[in-house]
């Protein structure tokens, strides 16, 4: 076996470095990177909020009940296609224990029973719904508390139900 002389190495390490640079770079036509920019509209926030909601002092005669109507403005904003607003209305916490009361909502008040309804197709813009509140008088005499029932509406947005 024969020594390589140091002129010898020298020129194999000097090949050998223009190889491995060769090899590891891009010619001048190669395509190492690429950038896409896309953009997306941000939609804004749906915005609900309960306002002026009141039930009037004096109730009217109604058999063996007194019934008290109020009514509630409700605004919807930025609603997206496809939205009902669902209403509740109940008694407040503090007014749980009063018996024979019964609290409705609606779009129309001859439509105020019950204490759940929905308002189909809602589009963004002030709406008004009437509350009503029915309290039997003999319930309402053996009341322990005082006679002040609180009801509480909440407006829910909800998904449209799909057509069967």
């Amino acid at each position: 076996m024969r020594k390589l002389g140091k002129k010898k190495i020298l020129s194999l390490l000097t090949a050998v470095a223009i190889v491995a640079t060769t090899v590891g770079s891009f010619a001048v036509w190669d395509k190492i990177q690429d950038t896409k920019t896309a953009s997306v509209t941000i939609n804004k926030p749906i915005q609900t909020t309960v306002s002026d909601f009141s039930i009037g002092a004096s109730g009217t005669e109604s058999g063996d009940s007194m019934v008290y109507t109020g009514s509630t403005k409700v605004d919807v904003a930025n609603v997206p296609a496809g939205k009902d607003l669902k209403l509740t209305a109940v008694l407040a916490d503090d007014s749980t224990e009063k018996t024979g009361v019964t609290v409705g909502i609606a779009k129309e008040a001859a439509d105020a029973t019950t204490g759940s309804y929905t308002d189909t197709g809602i589009a963004s813009g002030e709406h008004t719904y009437t509350v009503k509140v029915s309290a039997d008088r003999a319930d309402a005499a053996n009341w322990t508390s005082n006679n002040e029932v609180k009801v509480t509406v909440t407006a829910e947005l909800v998904d449209t139900p799909a057509a069967p």
